[in-house]
Protein backbone atom coordinates (compact mmCIF):
# COMPACT_ATOMS: atom_id res chain seq x y z
CA UNK A 1 0.00 0.00 0.00
CA UNK A 2 1.18 3.46 -1.35
CA UNK A 3 1.51 6.29 1.57
CA UNK A 4 -0.97 7.69 -1.06
CA UNK A 5 -3.57 4.88 -0.61
CA UNK A 6 -2.63 4.95 3.03
CA UNK A 7 -3.96 8.73 3.33
CA UNK A 8 -6.82 8.10 1.22
CA UNK A 9 -8.21 5.22 3.27
CA UNK A 10 -7.44 7.22 6.60
CA UNK A 11 -9.41 10.17 5.51
CA UNK A 12 -12.60 8.02 4.30
CA UNK A 13 -12.72 6.25 7.60
CA UNK A 14 -12.32 9.59 9.34
CA UNK A 15 -15.16 10.88 7.50
CA UNK A 16 -17.03 7.48 8.08
CA UNK A 17 -16.54 8.36 11.76
CA UNK A 18 -17.91 12.09 11.42
CA UNK A 19 -20.87 10.71 9.90
CA UNK A 20 -21.51 8.12 12.05
CA UNK A 21 -21.35 10.25 14.95
CA UNK A 22 -23.62 13.26 13.27
CA UNK A 23 -26.47 10.29 13.21
CA UNK A 24 -26.02 9.35 16.73
CA UNK A 25 -26.07 12.89 17.79
CA UNK A 26 -29.31 13.73 15.95
CA UNK A 27 -30.86 10.47 17.04
CA UNK A 28 -30.00 11.24 20.55
CA UNK A 29 -31.67 14.58 20.11
CA UNK A 30 -34.42 13.17 18.73
CA UNK A 31 -35.01 10.79 21.50
CA UNK A 32 -34.69 13.17 24.04
CA UNK A 33 -37.42 15.09 21.97
CA UNK A 34 -39.73 12.44 21.92
CA UNK A 35 -39.18 12.11 25.65
CA UNK A 36 -40.32 15.82 26.86
CA UNK A 37 -43.38 15.34 24.02
CA UNK A 38 -43.88 11.92 26.27
CA UNK A 39 -43.76 13.95 29.44
CA UNK A 40 -45.57 16.71 28.59
CA UNK A 41 -48.20 14.60 27.79
CA UNK A 42 -47.92 12.92 31.32
CA UNK A 43 -47.88 16.08 32.81
CA UNK A 44 -51.43 17.48 31.01
CA UNK A 45 -52.77 13.88 31.78
CA UNK A 46 -51.90 14.33 35.67
CA UNK A 47 -53.32 18.12 35.50
CA UNK A 48 -56.80 17.58 33.05
CA UNK A 49 -58.95 17.37 36.31
CA UNK A 50 -56.99 18.00 40.04
CA UNK A 51 -54.55 20.94 40.51
CA UNK A 52 -51.11 19.67 41.52
CA UNK A 53 -48.33 21.33 43.26
CA UNK A 54 -45.28 21.02 41.87
CA UNK A 55 -43.79 18.43 44.44
CA UNK A 56 -47.29 16.64 44.10
CA UNK A 57 -46.94 16.45 40.37
CA UNK A 58 -43.45 15.43 40.01
CA UNK A 59 -44.31 12.30 42.73
CA UNK A 60 -47.05 11.63 40.66
CA UNK A 61 -45.34 11.40 36.97
CA UNK A 62 -42.67 9.35 38.44
CA UNK A 63 -45.36 6.86 40.15
CA UNK A 64 -46.72 7.18 35.87
CA UNK A 65 -43.64 6.30 34.99
CA UNK A 66 -41.53 3.51 37.42
CA UNK A 67 -39.27 1.85 35.33
CA UNK A 68 -38.36 5.59 33.86
CA UNK A 69 -37.70 8.07 36.41
CA UNK A 70 -37.79 11.26 35.18
CA UNK A 71 -35.22 13.82 37.04
CA UNK A 72 -37.02 17.19 39.12
CA UNK A 73 -35.17 19.77 36.50
CA UNK A 74 -36.62 17.91 33.43
CA UNK A 75 -40.39 18.20 34.75
CA UNK A 76 -39.73 22.01 35.88
CA UNK A 77 -38.25 22.88 32.25
CA UNK A 78 -41.27 21.06 30.58
CA UNK A 79 -43.87 22.79 33.08
CA UNK A 80 -42.38 26.14 32.52
CA UNK A 81 -42.62 25.32 28.58
CA UNK A 82 -45.82 24.39 28.91
CA UNK A 83 -46.90 27.52 30.84
CA UNK A 84 -45.02 29.47 28.06
CA UNK A 85 -47.09 27.22 25.21
CA UNK A 86 -50.29 28.75 27.49
CA UNK A 87 -51.15 24.45 28.12
CA UNK A 88 -50.50 24.77 31.81
CA UNK A 89 -51.54 27.88 34.53
CA UNK A 90 -49.97 28.59 37.62
CA UNK A 91 -51.83 30.03 40.38
CA UNK A 92 -51.09 32.58 42.96
CA UNK A 93 -51.79 29.45 45.56
CA UNK A 94 -48.52 28.08 43.88
CA UNK A 95 -50.46 25.13 41.68
CA UNK A 96 -50.53 24.18 38.52
CA UNK A 97 -53.43 23.44 36.41
CA UNK A 98 -54.50 22.69 32.71
CA UNK A 99 -54.76 26.14 30.68
CA UNK A 100 -57.48 24.26 28.74
CA UNK A 101 -60.89 23.73 30.12
CA UNK A 102 -61.08 19.66 30.05
CA UNK A 103 -62.74 19.04 33.53
CA UNK A 104 -66.03 16.47 33.08
CA UNK A 105 -69.17 17.96 34.17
Amino acid sequence: MTLVEFYSLAAVIIAFLSFAFTQWRANRQIQEKEERIEIKLTIFYALRNDELTESELIDRINKARPTMPVSDVVIRKCLYEMLAENTVDYSEEGKWAAGVSVKDD
